[in-house]
């Protein structure tokens, strides 16, 4: 009887170890990555550097508009933070005279495997003053003093932008808050997501190998860094941007420019309507890819929706989506692009359209021209480079 006892007991031990084992290999992968990102981080003269090298690219190239053939780079950007806490980018402004054109984000580490995130117009600059207000009058209301010096600026679900900034009550409780920088709405958990977690270890070591190899950082002959590189590209001409009017209703603003391109002339209220009926609360939270396809894209015109029963869903981000979405480019038909944080059945995502490609033949890198929705009544119009497999893009609708 004692022999069984001890052998129970042992048992019992041996599970409870073989259970730790996942649970310490996570936080030894997590503390690795952390130490991998930190330890190539870039400054910020850098980053300049990169950024002024990335602009003559992109402009040499024929890449940009001709309004960004004179500009230069604010060598003072924002910095922008991962939810984590990490530095994630850095965004600078780019200027002809005193007139804002656009921005460039560069990677704060060199985990990305190259400098560029995007540049473009990007999205309009917001009031950081009028944010930390804002922020500081949403936890008054909820019984907390802000401290604004703690607040942060957070890429909170790429390539969304928020505030984030914690308070505490004199009972030492303590909150979080994240606002959107241009809509002030707060943003739960549940639509967080970081933009490191979406990288594994090897993909982080591998962009740091790719990011020298390239050589585009300091220490590269300055002729050669803004020298232009053969590249092949394509924009659809003529396509057009059209802004959110919701805060959920990317997929709609989408739906809308996509419509467009076929001479299909749809409203947003039209295209929800006809998505999700006319409730008001459905509406206001959005749709599915799966919603969107099969209550728009493929429904017939005659119904409301843009009559092209083809229309398909690809799931995440495989290697060989540069080369499918050249191949519809190539063919004049626009892609739409998910990212976010849950693919499939989930409404938790950021819909927009893609109507161009280019890919750098020295370096191999990709970029995808993104007509962005958000932020609202606004929009944004960049290219963005596409990083493989750990691009955060959870979905792809390919209009047919």
């Amino acid at each position: 009887m004692k022999l069984r006892k001890i052998s129970i007991v042992l048992l019992a031990l041996l599970l409870a170890a073989m259970a730790m084992i996942p649970m310490v290999s996570a936080v030894e992968d997590t503390s690795a990555r952390t130490r991998i990102i930190e330890q190539n981080y870039i400054t910020k003269s850098e980053a300049v550097k990169d950024a002024q090298a990335e602009l003559s690219r992109f402009v040499e190239n024929g890449l940009l508009d001709m309004e960004f053939s004179g500009a230069v780079i604010n060598p003072e950007p924002v910095e922008i933070y991962d939810i984590n806490g990490m530095r994630l980018y850095y965004s600078f402004p780019i200027e002809d005279g005193k007139k804002r054109v656009g921005e460039v984000k560069i990677a704060a580490s060199r985990v990305f495997g190259a400098p560029v995130i995007s540049i473009g117009h990007g999205p309009k600059s917001f009031n950081r003053e009028e944010l930390n207000t804002k922020a500081a009058q949403i936890l008054k209301q909820a019984g907390f003093t802000a401290d604004i010096s703690s607040a942060r600026l957070v890429c909170y679900a790429y390539p969304k932008i928020g505030l984030i900034i914690r308070s505490s009550t004199g009972s030492n409780s303590e909150k979080e808050l994240i606002i959107d920088a241009y809509d002030y709405s707060v943003i739960p958990e549940s639509d967080r997501t970081s933009l490191y977690d979406s990288m594994t270890l090897e993909t982080m070591k591998s962009g740091v190998a790719s990011w020298e190899a390239q050589k585009t950082g300091p220490g590269v002959d300055e002729s050669r860094a803004v020298s232009p590189r053969a590249t092949i590209s394509k924009t659809l001409s003529g396509f057009t941007l059209y802004s959110q009017e919701k805060t959920n209703w990317c997929a709609f603003a989408t739906a809308k420019m996509i419509s467009r391109w076929y001479g299909i002339t749809r409203s947003q209220t039209q295209i929800a309507t006809t998505v999700l009926g006319s409730d008001q609360t459905n509406q206001n939270n959005g749709a599915t890819e799966i919603q969107m396809r099969d209550e728009f894209y493929r429904k017939s015109i005659q119904q409301g929706g843009l009559g092209k029963s083809g229309s398909n869903i690809l799931l995440g981000s495989p290697t060989n989506l540069y080369n499918l979405i050249k191949t519809e480019i190539d063919g004049n038909r626009p892609v739409v692009i998910n990212i976010g944080i849950q693919p499939g059945q989930s409404s938790n995502y950021h819909a927009r359209a893609c109507a161009g490609y280019s890919r750098d033949m020295s370096s191999g890198n990709t970029y995808f021209y993104i007509y962005d929705p958000w932020p609202v009544n606004s929009g944004s119009l960049t290219w963005e480079r596409w990083q493989g497999g750990i691009t955060p893009y959870t979905s792809s609708i390919f209009v047919l």
